[in-house]
């Protein structure tokens, strides 16, 4: 292993290779999770015509918008299959992590984490590592507090970064109401941190910024794909049709074509 082979903080790299690897397997499920949100974005303005023509049917409105679907080759689950791969890796992660720490294997620092296995080694330890204050002071001391803060705080920043790069802004009601519900996600994960072993989030850490690579390489893969958008205005008169198009696939947008106006 990398500790046999002399390498310094051998059980952290190991963590974040594995990561890179799990990363790599997933990938392919990854880019089809991109690119049909991709599709699904481009298909808004085609979704939000049949919401409002059929808005009084709602049972043709979503039999025309699953036909839209099938039409276009999207599948509105592709999204989950990488959450359900990796959600069983992760749970086996977990255990093997706490199973280790509770060994004493994860006693090893990593730069400036004192011990992976740190804060929490136990379960149900819970913050008391952080609070209540002894003296003014943690009980672990405020040197080793801070240093054990740091992946909690980073986890949520990348964490928010990376919600905000995979759910760009949206004007669908439903839509926005899920990212109302979502953006208070990293912070209970920030919280489940302070609560685990520095190692577990040292996977976290790792894992959101791969994702935020991944999605923000992938999707300026698709958009390259992209033809520039056709000019147009505001001015009322004939309608002309932009053509988006997506790894093959087409979606015709109603624009309002300019009108020259004749001098007198």
């Amino acid at each position: 292993g990398l500790a046999g082979a002399g390498l310094p903080y051998a059980g952290g790299f190991a963590i974040i290779l594995f990561t890179v690897a799990i990363k790599g397997l997933t990938f392919p499920l990854t880019y089809k999770q991109l690119e049909s949100t991709t599709k699904m974005q481009a298909m808004q303005p085609k979704m939000k015509k049949i919401q409002t023509e059929y808005k009084d049917n709602p049972q043709v409105m979503n039999q025309m918008i699953a036909a839209m679907y099938k039409d276009e080759n999207i599948n509105p689950l592709a999204g989950c299959l990488p959450v359900l791969v990796q959600l069983p890796i992760w749970i086996a992660l977990y255990r093997a992590i706490i199973n280790m720490a509770n060994e004493n294997i994860l006693d090893q620092p990593f730069f400036f984490l004192p011990s992976l296995q740190g804060p929490v080694a136990t379960m149900g330890q819970g913050i008391k590592w952080l609070y209540p204050l002894v003296d003014g002071a943690p009980p672990i001391g405020w040197n080793s507090a801070i240093a054990y803060l740091v992946c909690p705080v980073v986890l949520v920043l990348t964490q928010v970064y990376s919600q905000r790069v995979m759910s760009p802004p949206s004007d669908d009601p439903a839509q926005k109401q899920t990212q109302q519900v979502l953006q208070f996600l990293p912070l209970l994960f920030g919280y489940f941190a302070l609560s685990v072993p520095s190692a577990l989030s040292l996977y976290w850490v790792t894992n959101n910024v791969l994702s935020t690579a991944q999605t923000v390489g992938v999707k300026a893969l698709i958009g390259s794909q992209m033809p520039a958008q056709v000019e147009s205005s505001d001015d009322e008169g004939e309608m002309t049709e932009e053509i988006r198009k997506v790894e093959g696939f087409s979606v015709k947008v109603k624009k309002p074509k300019k009108i020259s106006k004749k001098k007198k």
